[in-house]
């Protein structure tokens, strides 16, 4: 397409392939074909529950067993093979695309208010938070892509958003690292502020993609060390290897 004929007829891009939008079609975020694709990735099936991944509350390697470990998610991941979500996830990743984030909480909001009510929980007992990514990538990208998504969900749904949990100085990134080293590598990476005092908050517990689980795991130990009653964790998306 002409460039300045694109200029004028397209406001959006969309945030999987890039391709532009046309006027009057901006408020699905995504172009048709991706949003089918998309829609057809959620639907696919958790080998372990059976269910598809927007029900599914399966947790990772290293996440509690019991219920502060269920984990809401859009889909499944594989890094790499070029679907809707891992491109959404890159996406978001490296590039400060507000549209893709709202439409993320958007798809997010139901799984997490659907939690809290199964825990006898409301919008107005509930914070939001992040587990923070590290120095080094957010110098990169000039951004924190779990700060920008618990934004995101905090504005959709109406639940009070608080920074709660800090990264250490030296922590390592965990991307590099292999599941025991990442385990490790996570109960060190990240602490709270000593005068914390979450009694009495439910907290949504935001990262981009969970692949052991050992960020969650480390971080719902610190939110329950600062008293905060159920902890829901949200992910775009978890990893499957197969």
């Amino acid at each position: 397409m002409n460039q300045t004929l694109e200029n004028f007829l397209c406001v959006f891009k969309c945030p999987v392939c890039l391709d532009p939008i046309r006027l009057g079609d901006e408020e699905s975020t995504l172009c048709p074909v991706c949003r089918a694709k998309f829609e057809s990735e959620k639907r696919e099936i958790c080998v372990d529950c059976g269910l598809p991944a927007p029900l599914c509350r399966c947790h990772g390697e290293f996440m509690p067993r019991d219920d502060n470990g269920r984990l809401v998610k859009l889909a499944f991941y594989r890094a790499g093979n070029r679907s809707a979500i891992d491109r959404l996830v890159l996406r978001m990743k490296h590039c400060l695309d507000g549209r893709a984030f709202d439409f993320a909480a958007r798809q997010l909001a139901p799984g997490i208010l659907s939690e809290l009510a199964e825990r006898g929980s409301e919008p107005s007992r509930a914070i939001v938070t992040y587990a923070p990514r590290s120095a080094r990538s957010e110098r990169r990208d000039g951004f924190d892509q779990g700060l920008e998504l618990s934004l995101a969900i905090s504005r959709v749904t109406g639940i009070r958003h608080e920074t709660v949990l800090y990264r250490s100085k030296h922590s390592r990134m965990q991307k590099s690292l292999d599941p025991i080293s990442r385990h490790r590598n996570a109960a060190e990476a990240f602490r709270t502020a000593k005068d914390t005092d979450l009694a009495g908050f439910d907290v949504i517990l935001v990262d981009d993609v969970v692949t052991t689980g050992s960020t969650m795991n480390s971080c719902i130990s610190l939110l329950k060390r600062a008293r905060a009653g159920a902890v829901i964790c949200v992910a775009l998306a978890k990893t499957r290897t197969s």
